[in-house]
């Protein structure tokens, strides 16, 4: 499902991506999948094809992969690699799009916290270790603000 591309990064690594589309949007989510995750885990990939169905562009990509050449590795990656990897991937299709989301699961969900959020209109921060059915046990109250 989905067309596969490339982009370089500011530090000569290379970004392998799927980009989804039934019909050309002006709108763009990117997936930013977990610490053991790929672009095609079951909430990623299912995501994609039910945002394509509602008018979305998806993007989705492995954060790393060793065994493909100038991909980031695991071992050598930083939330600031991947911050700077989203903040390219935001500049490049900001020339396509008008409106991008990111939705970031896990632990690389930091990552979007990272990057300049002048040209994301949006961002979904998910966290799969929170118990959803006991939300006030994971919700931190900041002065009358609740921020799960």
């Amino acid at each position: 499902m989905g067309k596969f591309f490339t982009i370089k990064t500011p530090d000569n690594h290379i970004i392998y991506w799927t980009l989804n589309s039934k019909i050309k949007s002006d709108k763009l989510v990117i997936f930013v999948h977990g610490l053991s995750g790929n672009q095609s885990i079951r909430i990623i990939f299912n995501g994609a094809k039910f945002l394509v169905k509602k008018w979305f562009d998806t993007f989705r990509r492995n954060l790393y992969n060793s065994s493909i050449e100038k991909a980031r590795e695991l071992k050598t990656v930083y939330i600031t690699d991947n911050a700077c990897d989203i903040e390219t991937l935001v500049k490049h299709f900001k020339k396509t799009y008008i409106k991008i989301f990111v939705i970031g699961h896990s632990l690389w969900w930091l990552a979007i916290l990272k990057t300049n959020p002048k040209n994301i209109n949006s961002a979904i921060l998910r966290d799969g270790s929170l118990d959803p059915y006991d939300w006030k046990k994971n919700t931190l109250s900041i002065k009358n603000k609740i921020v799960t």
